[in-house]
This record gives C-alpha cells, sequence and structure tokens, in this order.
C-alpha cells in the first residue's frame, strides 16, 4: 500500500445509456472501494449533454443524490460530440485529483480495467497511461469491420505520419497526471470526433517521454464511421503531420 494518499478522478461522457449506467456506476464504486486499501481515493463525474435522449439524466440524477461520489455535470449547449469530453477532463482538472482517467460508457471500457490503472498511478513512474487492444492482454470486440480496419490501420497509418510509437493510436481509456492534461488543453482540440484520441496520444508524446500503454478489452455494437468521422480523421491528420514538419524545421 502505499505512503501517500492519491486522488484520481475517473470521468465518462454519457448519453442514451439508460440500460447499463446503473450497473457499470455500480461496478465502477466497486473498483473506488476496492482502491480505498490502496489509499486512493476516487470520484466519478458524467458529464451528459443534449444529444442524451432517454432517462439517463434522470438515473444519473438520483444516483448522484444518493453517492456522494458520483458528480453530475450538464452540457447544454454542446456542438460536437468531443465538447462534452473537453467539458469532462476541464471537471477532473477542477477536482484538483492527481490523476484523471477516461473511461467510455455502456461497457465499451470496462469498469474493473481500473485496477491496473490505479496500479501504475501507485507507481508515480509516469505521466501517462494509455489502453491498448492490441497489446498482448488485449481483447477487442467490435461489430464493424470497417471500424476493426480503421482502428487498426489508423494506428500504422497514424504512427508513420505522426512520428508516435502507440500499439492502439485510436483507443480511448486514458490516464493523466492532472499537470500533463492542463498543458495538453493549453492548446485548442481540433478533432470533433473519434479522431480525438490519436491527438491525445500525439499530444501526450509531444509533451513526456513518461508513458506506457497497458492491455484493455473493448466492446463495441456501433455500426460502420460516418463519412464526417473519415473526414475529420484525414483533416487533424495532416494538419499535425504538418506541425510536426515545421516544428522539426524550427529545431
Amino acid at each position: 500500500m502505499t505512503n501517500n494518499k492519491i486522488s484520481v478522478a475517473v470521468v465518462c461522457k454519457i448519453a442514451n445509456e439508460e440500460k447499463t449506467v446503473g450497473e457499470f456506476t455500480r461496478l465502477i464504486l466497486s473498483e473506488f472501494d476496492n482502491a480505498k486499501v490502496k489509499n486512493i481515493e476516487c470520484s466519478l463525474i458524467y458529464v451528459i449533454d443534449q444529444f442524451s435522449s432517454d432517462n439517463t439524466l434522470m438515473i444519473l440524477q438520483q444516483i448522484s443524490k444518493q453517492e456522494q461520489r458520483v458528480n453530475l455535470f450538464k452540457h447544454e449547449n454542446a456542438i460536437t460530440l468531443v465538447d462534452s469530453d473537453i467539458l469532462a477532463y476541464k471537471k477532473g482538472i477542477e477536482s484538483k485529483s492527481d490523476w484523471i482517467v477516461d473511461i467510455n460508457a455502456g461497457f465499451r471500457h470496462q469498469p474493473k480495467d481500473l485496477k491496473l490503472f490505479f496500479d501504475f498511478a501507485i507507481s508515480a513512474e509516469y505521466d501517462a497511461i494509455c489502453g491498448t487492444r492490441f497489446q498482448s492482454g488485449g481483447h477487442y470486440s467490435i461489430k464493424s469491420l470497417q471500424r476493426r480496419i480503421f482502428s487498426k490501420g489508423g494506428t500504422v497509418i497514424g504512427n508513420v505520419m505522426l512520428g508516435t510509437k502507440f500499439t492502439d493510436l485510436t483507443s480511448g481509456f486514458i490516464m493523466f497526471k492532472r499537470e500533463l492534461l492542463i498543458k495538453i488543453l493549453e492548446d485548442p482540440i481540433h478533432s470533433k470526433y473519434h479522431f480525438l484520441q490519436t491527438e491525445l496520444k500525439w499530444k501526450i508524446q509531444s509533451n513526456t517521454k513518461n508513458y506506457i500503454e497497458i492491455p484493455i478489452t473493448y466492446a463495441s455494437n456501433s455500426g460502420p464511421l460516418k463519412a464526417q468521422i473519415i473526414f475529420d480523421a484525414v483533416i487533424n491528420l495532416f494538419r499535425f503531420t504538418l506541425t510536426n514538419l515545421f516544428n522539426n524545421i524550427a529545431r
């Protein structure tokens, strides 16, 4: 057990998850209970926006009233899907927690995997811990063949063009030291859709050498990606490739 208390804010953008949010929250809180033994204090921050049209908000309002470790924030003016992610990160920073970890709702990410993130937080060796589906011990189940190709192919192409060295450049489930996340958010986030995860990892590698990938389990029944999501990824891939080029010239 660590001698010094560590605080962790688990942040989660959520929408239209009325069937799973109760059990998902219960399992996260169970991991929080287990973490107390290691002197880790945790909180859960949900951000919900106007794109949620089912009873998720009502369920979370009830949970947050009964459980002080659960905090709920509404983003009523989100324009893109990423707006709520950014608000979640900012709320994590405002919590003054030592670490902020971003998890996907709907059991796309598994609450049980939080344990390994917490263990690496205790080690204090890294500034960021990134989940990977493509490392030994990792697993992913994706219904759409297009999404599977996008995930693996995007990692290969992204690493070549951006000079990154991740085994999984397109997955979420990232844990940041508070100071690193503050630094990352000092510059605008350009991605509007799924490319956000690649942008974040590119910024992690640009700001620190002390990061590690750990295996996670990912599951999604979502269908093929929409054209605007692919377009956003392509545009931003070239944007950051050019940024790298200009930075190298400036050196």
